[in-house]
């Protein structure tokens, strides 16, 4: 009978090391059987933006809200948003902040939309937007969605005639402007050359997004019109649809909605306009 206790005793006392052990332990088997890995280790969330004002506005509102949340948010530079796409799509990102309107084809969605820079209407000799001359010439940034924002605001302008229907992912001038009472001349540029364009051209007007603007010089007495973003225009968090519980983009969605990324964005950009949510 005592040899019987004594091994309950030592079967008992070596359950209780073992739970410790585990319950102490940080790492697991992976799902694919491919070894051990941390589980204190934080996740790790790709997130690819637009260069320039979006990628700032990234880095400094979200970044360290999403690490207090327990991951880490890797911030990659995608420059064409046909590239975002796909980055997304074969699992090299996990999100990307861009304009988006259809996801019919690719299996993606929209988890939020975010604050977005509006562009704006400058000029050092125009005082007005009514006041724009016959035959004068407009400098236009020539990537798409940014186009075809610069097209509309134009239009809400009474500066040109937009066909009915007109695509907004494939706007063109030639294919999308029907009239134009002032016989503007729109020029189409990189984004990031707009400044000095104006600057280096004796034609004074230009549509540019306000932080550029601002770097290249314009002042707010230079501005004539700023615009208002369409809301299916404005920059969208975007995910694979698989992934749209996913607790990264849980993660990435409660940031955008708290207080504290509000207060950043209102510290830092608030010429940005906010989607229709935020109001």
């Amino acid at each position: 009978m005592k040899t019987k206790k004594m091994w309950f005793k030592w079967m008992a006392g070596m359950t209780l090391v073992s739970v410790l052990l585990a319950g102490c332990s940080t790492t697991t088997v992976d799902n694919n059987g491919e070894g051990l890995k941390d589980q204190d280790e934080p996740q790790v969330i790709k997130v690819g933006v637009p260069a320039g004002s979006s990628k700032e506005m990234v880095e400094k509102t979200m970044k360290d809200l999403v690490e207090k949340q327990g991951s880490k948010l890797e911030v990659v530079e995608i420059s064409d948003p046909d590239e975002s796409l796909t980055e997304l799509t074969n699992g090299s990102i996990d999100a990307f902040l861009n304009t988006f309107t259809n996801n019919s084809d690719n299996a993606v969605t929209s988890i939020i939309a975010v604050p977005t820079e509006p562009l704006a209407l400058y000029s050092k000799s125009v005082t007005d937007e009514d006041a724009i001359a016959k035959n004068s010439t407009i400098f236009l940034p020539e990537e798409p969605i940014l186009l075809t924002r610069a097209l509309l605001m134009l239009e809400d302008e009474g500066v040109i005639g937009i066909r009915t229907g007109a695509s907004y992912t494939d706007m063109s001038i030639e294919t999308a402007v029907t009239d134009n009472p002032k016989n503007v001349t729109l020029k189409t540029m990189p984004v990031n050359e707009l400044g000095q364009a104006v600057t280096d051209e004796s034609t004074e007007l230009a549509l540019m997004p306000v932080t550029m603007a601002a770097e290249a010089g314009f002042t707010d007495k230079d501005e004539l019109d700023t615009e208002d973003i369409p809301e299916n225009l404005i920059n969208r968090l975007v995910v694979r649809a698989a992934d749209q519980n996913a607790t990264f983009a849980r993660t990435l969605k409660e940031v955008v909605q708290s207080a504290e990324y509000k207060k950043l964005l209102d510290q830092n950009f608030p010429e940005f306009e906010e989607p229709d949510w935020m109001d």
